[in-house]
C-alpha cells in the first residue's frame, strides 16, 4: 500500500515536469545530509534515507497542529526533539546520551544566531 502511494507521488511529480524532487527543496537535503553525517561520525548504522525519515517524522506534528496558537509551540518543540534526537537515535541505533548532542549542538547554534542578530 505505501509503496503505491510512493509510486504515485513520484508519478505526479514526472507528469508535472518535476523530474528533481530535490529541486523544490535543497534546505531538506542539507538538513538530512548533516544529520546523516554527524550520526555516523557518533557511531550510528544506517542509510542516508532513515536522516530523511527522522525530519520528515518530526514535520509531522507541526504539519497537523502548527497551526494552534498554544499547542502550535508545544509541538513545535516535540517536532525538534524528534528531527534531531528521537527519530535518529532509534533509526541509528544510537543511545540516548550521543543522540541529545546533536541536539546541544543544534539548538546552541540557533540561539547563537538569534541573539547575534538581533542586535541588528
Amino acid at each position: 500500500m505505501a509503496r503505491r502511494a510512493a509510486t504515485a507521488v513520484w508519478q505526479l511529480e514526472l507528469s508535472t515536469g518535476n523530474d528533481d524532487a530535490l529541486a523544490d527543496n535543497p534546505s531538506g537535503a542539507i538538513v538530512g545530509d548533516t544529520v546523516h553525517i554527524i550520526f555516523r561520525v557518533l557511531g550510528g548504522q544506517g542509510p542516508l534515507l532513515n536522516a530523511w525519515k527522522a525530519i520528515c517524522y518530526g514535520m509531522a506534528p507541526t504539519i497537523c497542529l502548527g497551526f494552534l496558537p498554544v499547542v502550535g509551540l508545544l509541538t513545535g518543540i516535540y517536532a525538534t526533539l524528534l528531527q534531531l534526537s528521537i527519530g535518529p537515535a532509534t533509526l541509528y541505533r544510537l543511545r540516548d546520551g550521543r543522540a541529545y548532542i546533536l541536539l546541544v549542538v543544534v539548538l546552541s547554534i540557533a540561539i547563537t544566531f538569534f541573539y547575534e542578530f538581533r542586535r541588528y
